[in-house]
């Protein structure tokens, strides 16, 4: 199921926008709003995955399919570890 009719293109953005802000700012006690936020709007994980030439709307759901999927499985430590990593170790820019 996805979220097809419920949002427009807009309104879908903008709640990912806000997800990834209280994520940012709340950190892990965002974690079960946003699940439930972007359960609401029927987002559901893995939607689309593997297919090619998404629609706006189809990349939208991707992607909050994407952030539900980490969050439900509880990876943000691999997530947050893999950027850290990056971050540290092949900066784009070295000082």
């Amino acid at each position: 199921m996805t979220c097809e009719g419920r949002l427009t293109d807009g309104d879908l953005a903008c709640l990912l926008r806000d997800v990834i802000t209280e994520l940012r700012v709340q950190e892990i006690a965002a974690v079960p709003v946003v699940i439930s936020r972007l359960r609401a709007v029927g987002i559901v994980p893995n939607v689309h995955v593997g297919r090619k030439d998404l629609t706006t709307r189809e990349t939208l759901e991707w992607y909050g399919g994407a952030i539900l999927d980490v969050l439900e499985s509880e990876s943000w430590w691999a997530v947050n570890t893999l950027i850290n990593t990056v971050d540290k170790f092949a900066p784009l820019r070295c000082l």
